[in-house]
């Protein structure tokens, strides 16, 4: 039996990369941002800019960006509270909508954060008051929003909150690509 598999009561192991490719890997996640000019401030945008994160996560934000037209058609131009309202089958229907990524994890994932941001509003006011609780401390911001967010990790997680405007670790720096409407997540020093 192979060490490496992932199959029921297998172990899956970590391959060790070899140093030189290590070195290789890039620092940053590049990250696309569909609000830069006038940021995040409604539930709306929080659902676009959280979508837009779910959707450049593994693959790239220039793909993102040139069929953003057509996911913002699909998802109601991210009217939260309608999307949000779709029952289960309206998956079939977006999958065949012309120019949005057909894939199902990322759709299925846009809905259930739909639900996810309602439930967050019902509970908070708002989706910003949702994230204005860590009272000035953002390292804990990436794990809060790890918690409820569907199909989405930290890299990407950090690109969202980025765009929104709030800096999840504070020696982390996000930094704006203009010209190729990009962002990369920069290490700084702890000082």
């Amino acid at each position: 039996m192979d060490n490496t598999s992932s199959g029921p009561g297998a172990v899956a192991r970590k391959q060790k990369l070899p140093e030189r490719q290590m070195r290789s890997l890039p620092q940053a996640a590049p990250c696309w941002c569909p609000l830069q000019e006038g940021g995040v401030r409604t539930d709306d945008q929080h659902f676009e800019a959280l979508t837009a994160a779910v959707f450049c996560a593994r693959f790239k934000p220039d793909i993102v960006r040139s069929r953003w037209r057509a996911i913002r058609r699909c998802f109601a131009y991210f009217n939260l509270t309608v999307v949000a309202s779709w029952p289960e089958h309206r998956i079939e229907w977006l999958m065949q909508q012309p120019g949005i990524i057909r894939n199902r994890k990322k759709i299925v994932a846009t809905l259930r954060n739909a639900g996810e941001l309602i439930r967050l509003r019902r509970r908070y006011g708002s989706v910003e008051a949702y994230l204005s609780r860590t009272q000035g401390r953002r390292s804990g911001l990436v794990h809060m929003v790890d918690r409820w967010a569907h199909y989405i990790g930290a890299p990407s997680i950090r690109c969202y909150l980025a765009c929104a405007g709030l800096h999840p670790d504070k020696h982390k720096k996000e930094r704006y690509h203009r010209g190729s409407g990009q962002m990369k997540v920069y290490e700084t020093s702890r000082s």
